[in-house]
């Protein structure tokens, strides 16, 4: 269940809050830390600061998401820059990825870019251009994070850049929609392609997900950690849990005409992924009261039941979501090959996360993950909502 905390935020959020309750110095400062931690604390500050209360707040909660604010400013500035440059350079080579995920949210569904933190950007590319677009952002001053043979249960290699600021900025460039097996495969380059978006305020050459795939997209992408944390403030949280995913589906339905949420019913369906669609919609209808049409609920209602995934034991076991990965893929090499990865990662994978650079320690640190990656399995998910 959601905590107090979290519920505020969201109740704030939808406008159903609009004076300080007078509540203790506790549950002000649990308030700012749920909103930081679920990244949703621009969302919070914009919501605010346009009440005629606004001013009867707390001091210590305006300065400090003012301060954060005009921070989010400053890093949009540099960072948009950034891609602009990155994506120009891509264009000139006739590479056109499309955006996925955050950013282009951000520009096409959001009043401001800032308003919508992202700690990388999402680039999916045809599988034929990964050779060139590694050696243009080495160009770039761009370095990758080797994958070390593991493409069979990985889709996407990470890039990073310091700049002269001492911003790093962070590249994930896929090749598949998803990393995970079970939704790798819904929808090809081209599919996503033909109805991608242009998204000329951030470049000439930027292409987003169309509003339809972006709302498919972000459903199933709750669920890509629904077992593993995303790290948020240096905090594990989990999918059900993070609240700028879910705002992300509330901004969406938004965004949708009619047509395109028949567009969404119809491909949510045929996709064999209503199920995991009613989780994120409902999810975004009780958080932040987002606007779906009952029809459309309704369809979703009845293709789940039918569908061969079972979404709620998914949402409660890690290994019900390993299996299921091992289901989608095709014959027993890339089983054996997810298998081997879950098990025994790359070196570099190891020595990374557990910030050694000790050789000699690796086979300690292999056993510890084998152990507690075996516990966990036998865990029930932290995915809340």
């Amino acid at each position: 269940m959601a905590t107090a905390a979290e519920n505020l935020v969201c109740a704030i959020i939808r406008g159903d809050v609009t004076s300080w309750p007078l509540l203790d110095d506790g549950v002000l400062n649990k308030l700012v830390e749920v909103a930081f931690n679920h990244s949703v604390q621009l969302i919070l500050f914009d919501t605010l600061k346009k009440l005629s209360t606004w001013d009867r707040w707390p001091p210590s909660l305006r300065e400090r998401l003012k301060n954060d604010f005009a921070a989010a400013c400053a890093l949009e500035l540099i960072g948009e820059r950034e891609l602009r440059k990155v994506l120009i350079c891509l264009e000139e080579h006739r590479i056109r990825p499309i955006l996925l995920k955050g950013v282009p949210l951000a520009y096409t569904v959001y009043q401001s870019p800032t308003l919508r933190p992202r700690e990388d950007t999402d680039l999916l590319i045809r599988e034929s251009d990964m050779q060139r677009v590694a050696g243009i952002l080495s160009g770039l001053g761009y370095d990758g994070l080797e994958l070390e043979g593991a493409e069979l249960a990985s889709y996407q290699c990470s890039y990073r850049r310091r700049d002269s600021y001492g911003i790093c900025h962070h590249l994930d460039v896929h090749w598949k929609i998803s990393n995970e097996p079970l939704f790798a495969r819904t929808f090809s380059f081209d599919e996503l392609l033909a109805e991608a978006i242009k998204i000329p305020s951030l470049a000439c050459c930027a292409l987003g997900l169309g509003h339809v795939h972006a709302l498919l997209l972000a459903c199933m992408h709750r669920f890509v950690h629904a077992h593993a944390p995303f790290y948020g403030n240096g905090k594990p949280v989990y999918a059900g849990d993070h609240l700028r995913w879910v705002y992300d589906i509330h901004q969406l339905c938004s965004a949708l005409s009619a047509g395109q949420w028949s567009e969404f019913s119809t491909l949510a369906r045929t996709k064999g992924i209503a199920g995991f669609c009613l989780e994120g919609l409902n999810t975004a209808k009780e958080a932040f009261n987002a606007q779906i049409p009952n029809e459309i609920m309704g369809d979703l209602q009845t293709a789940a039941r039918s569908e061969t995934t079972n979404v709620q034991m998914l949402k409660a076991s890690r290994a019900a979501w390993f299996l299921a990965n091992l289901r989608a893929l095709s014959g027993w090499r890339q089983r054996t090959a997810l298998i081997k990865q879950a098990a025994l990662p790359p070196s570099t994978y190891i020595m990374e996360k557990y910030q050694t650079s000790n050789r000699l320690a690796l086979p300690f640190f292999y056993a510890f993950r084998l152990v507690n990656s075996v516990i966990k399995l036998f865990k029930r998910s932290k995915f809340q909502r």
